[in-house]
């Protein structure tokens, strides 16, 4: 019983002690001054003294400018380095702290230099005094960044420290490119790339060898001057960067199979698994003495290995520095290939590359003549990844961050376009989503610099397919949901988002600072002309965004809000609240933008005041014409409607009407069942088709099967391809209450479909001459409007989709940037 109370509360207190990590950090980044002599390394999350940080902090410990540094090591945990540990015990300059922990958060806010070669957690901001120096851990094969699949999301946590970085390390202009383009840090980040060569190199310049082959022995792992040393050193696997696939077996069949072909004399064979498979595979048995531990340092490593066999990790660029055989092992080419991709053609590798693993050993047993088969394309990679290679890259870094020499070595890439921030928020499915998705279409990239800001996804349906279906020209910052931030201002934050905000009084109550670092926490030192929060509807990113130290600040308006404000479901105002908090801060937006001219003039009405009236303005909605062609594409429907049932296309024996959107009570979709209702006992050739779900789905059903419709009404819920199925139709029908500016009339307008529109409030914005049938919205008027189409009397028309996006987009750079 008591076990079971236990885990009931155990999600409560693992979400207090995050918030109490979180606020402890912020409590040290506020109060504690920075230490000007102390510089901060992590590697791979903790993993020990490793990569080019290693490489960084042994050069610093050279240099006699730096005798008098402290220097803070991150270790995943303090137990499992106890030998790294005392290695340094009587070293005071030399200090290990636990990731996250309370010394953690207070070296992480208060160090002056940072270095890592990986990414800080979620919650980290970096301060206007300290340095932050990237020093990434590897030049890219496989695909990076926002060119991967799922980049979006996927790289979240590494764009933010990117933007926060002040400095990072590149080998080459390849890499830098990585940085600019593949991590679309051009014209945005106002950092600098340093392209000198990568700081783990040195090593090979070093006469280390000794040391580190008895590293090996004291792990178990003998690596003796008399054996040639195999390693095979292969990346990670899977969807997920945090949860790799667990490949130990497979290693070990590698080994295996190498020790059967290959003489035990002659070779020593060891495997080097990526740091974040090896993390998960640790604890087994049956790896010690076989696997080489994350701890170890892997270029010291590779310093010693006479064979290297990989398969698509970007190890082996730093292994060309040692001259001697690579190898690729790939038995899944085909499909890494296809999901994830690669920066270079296969064909253009410094080795061989098999599928099948019989042929590694016969190429180690016969190395000499597949090196001089390579030799040309080994010289050539050589050329161009180590180029600047010397044996002396951290004293250029050192030199170019510390004392600002060497400056020939760092980039900065900064564009004249104007930047914007587009800030939509939640992707739910919604004509705010789509309308946002639109407009991204229609932009003009070379023109402008487009950044996209939307929260991390949840688990709605449909969220992750649309942040990963945005137009791909523009960058994508996903806000992580880690703020930090004091107690009593978590506890400010989450009081006003329950009650509101709507006079001066409890405007003063909003924690400003807190918003403000978390704006610095999710875009860096981004800088932006234009700010953007387009969703209109939520206090948190309304606060977060005027909270941005330039740039002018924007809301979009797409409804009459005055109206939606007032909206009852289910006996509930559901947008009440948020809405009055939105429109107190309007007078503290520099522009207010309407969907459309008569919306803006319903807003106008219900809140310009003298100070605001002249900040109103509108731009209209924008379609998305791809979508729409793609939709038409499709001649296979798929999916279950709302009842359950498998969908098909409309049949073309009957009349069938189509309306699309939420179901909910501005869209009058109970009093058009009613009018159908009395059309299909008149007429009884003819269907409805409802696309969408919402709120009122519940009383809908209950409304159609009151009716005694329910064989002539078709609740799709939501589709993949809406405007394939509404192609299928013979008119469409929007019977709303009140609308913004409806996105879907014009949808059905580029499919050709006559249409039937109520006379809601700011109609204008959307008829136009000749090319609609105008009703009200009452039972009879919807029932006449639709009698009307089966007599011939609903007008045809003539539209162009390229010609209103032509429109729209002038519109949006007037509103915006006018």
């Amino acid at each position: 019983m008591f076990n079971k109370y236990i885990d009931r509360i155990k999600p409560a207190l693992t979400k207090i002690e995050k918030i109490n990590v979180r606020a402890y950090y912020a409590k040290c980044y506020r109060e504690h001054a920075i230490q000007e002599h102390w510089i901060l390394y992590e590697a791979f999350a903790g993993r020990g003294i490793l990569c080019n940080p290693k490489a960084m902090f042994e050069a610093l410990r050279r240099r006699s400018e730096f005798k008098d540094y402290r220097h803070i090591w991150v270790l995943d945990s303090m137990k499992s380095h106890k030998d790294l540990i005392c290695k340094y015990k009587n070293d005071p300059s030399v200090i290990f702290i636990e990731r996250h922990s309370k010394e953690y958060l207070k070296y992480l806010a208060e160090a002056k230099y940072l270095i890592n070669n990986s990414t800080f957690p979620g919650y980290f901001i970096k301060r206007k005094e300290q340095v932050y120096i990237n020093t990434w851990h590897g030049i890219p094969l496989k695909k990076m960044g926002y060119d991967m699949p799922g980049g979006n999301f996927n790289s979240a946590n590494t764009i933010r420290n990117f933007l926060a970085a002040d400095f990072l390390l590149s080998a080459n202009k390849f890499q830098s490119d990585m940085y600019w383009k593949s991590y679309k840090l051009e014209g945005l980040w106002n950092g600098k790339v340093i392209e000198t060569g990568h700081a783990r190199n040195d090593v090979f310049w070093s006469d280390s060898k000794e040391s580190i082959y008895k590293h090996l022995d004291s792990l178990g792992l003998p690596g003796s001057h008399k054996k040639k040393i195999v390693l095979y050193a292969p990346t990670w696997r899977g969807e997920d960067f945090s949860k790799p696939r667990e490949e130990a077996d497979e290693y070990l069949h590698f080994i295996e199979e190498m020790e059967k072909k290959l003489s035990s004399d002659e070779y020593q064979i060891l495997v080097k698994p990526h740091q974040q498979v090896y993390h998960q595979i640790e604890e087994r048995s049956d790896i010690k003495g076989k696997f080489v531990p994350s701890s170890v340092d892997t270029n010291e490593l590779l310093s010693v290995t006479d064979i290297l066999v990989t398969d698509y990790s970007s190890i082996y660029f730093d292994f060309l520095a040692t001259g001697r055989p690579v190898l690729f092992y790939i038995p899944d080419l085909e499909e890494y290939e296809d999901t994830r991709g690669f920066y270079l053609p296969l064909n253009e590798l410094p080795g061989p590359a098999v599928k099948c693993l019989s042929d590694v050993s016969q190429w180690i047993m016969n190395i000499e003549d597949v090196q001089c088969e390579y030799s040309t394309l080994y010289e050539k990679n050589v050329r161009w990844v180590l180029e600047y290679d010397d044996g002396h890259v951290c004293d250029r870094i050192i030199d170019a961050v510390w004392f600002g020499k060497n400056q020939s070595v760092c980039q900065q890439r900064v564009t004249e376009k104007p930047k914007i921030l587009l800030y939509r928020g939640g992707l739910s499915e919604n004509g705010i989503t789509r309308s946002f998705m639109s407009l991204l279409n229609i932009i003009d990239y070379d023109k402008y610099d487009v950044t996209i800001g939307v929260e991390y996804p949840g688990i709605i349906p449909g969220d992750m397919e649309k942040l990963l279906s945005l137009n791909k020209n523009a960058r994508c910052i996903v806000y992580i949901p880690e703020a930090s931030g004091p107690w009593k201002e978590l506890v400010a934050r989450k009081r006003i988002l329950k009650t509101g905000v709507y006079n001066d009084e409890q405007w003063e109550k909003v924690p400003a600072e807190f918003f403000r670092w978390d704006f610095r926490r999710t875009f860096g030192d981004s800088q932006f002309d234009v700010i953007v929060e387009f969703g209109g509807y939520s206090p948190v990113s309304s606060y977060l965004l005027l909270q941005a130290e330039n740039g002018k600040k924007i809301i979009w308006q797409h409804n009459d809000l005055a109206l939606d404000a007032k909206k009852v479901i289910h006996g509930v105002k559901p947008h009440e609240k948020n809405l009055n908090t939105i429109f107190y801060l309007y007078k503290y937006y520099d522009k207010i933008v309407s969907c459309g001219k008569y919306v803006m003039k319903q807003n106008m009405k219900s809140f310009a005041a003298s100070g605001t009236f002249h900040k109103f303005t509108y731009a209209r909605n924008a379609l998305d014409i791809g979508r729409l062609e793609n939709d038409l594409k499709q001649d296979s429907i798929s999916g279950t409607d709302l009842y359950g049932q498998t969908r098909r296309w409309p049949d073309d024996k009957f009349i069938n009407f189509v309306t699309m959107g939420r179901m909910s009570t501005e869209k009058n979709q109970l009093n058009l069942l009613r009018s159908f209702a009395r059309l299909q006992e008149k007429y009884g050739n003819v269907m409805l088709h409802i696309l969408g779900d919402g709120p009122l789905r519940k009383e809908m059903m209950q409304e159609i099967n009151g009716l005694h419709i329910r064989d002539k009404v078709v609740l799709t819920g939501q589709m993949e391809y809406p405007f394939s199925y509404m192609k299928r139709c013979q008119c469409f029908i929007l019977p709303s209450l009140y609308e913004g500016q409806p996105l879907v009339l014009y949808e059905a307008r580029a499919l050709g479909l006559p249409l039937i529109i109520s006379k809601f409030s700011s109609v204008s914005d959307s008829i136009t001459e000749g090319g609609q049938y105008l009703i009200g919205n009452s039972e009879d008027e919807i029932y006449e409007g639709m009698e009307a189409f089966i007599k011939g009397k609903v007008p045809e028309y003539s539209f162009s989709a390229d010609e209103y996006n032509s429109e729209v987009f002038h519109e949006f750079e007037k509103a915006v940037l006018g």
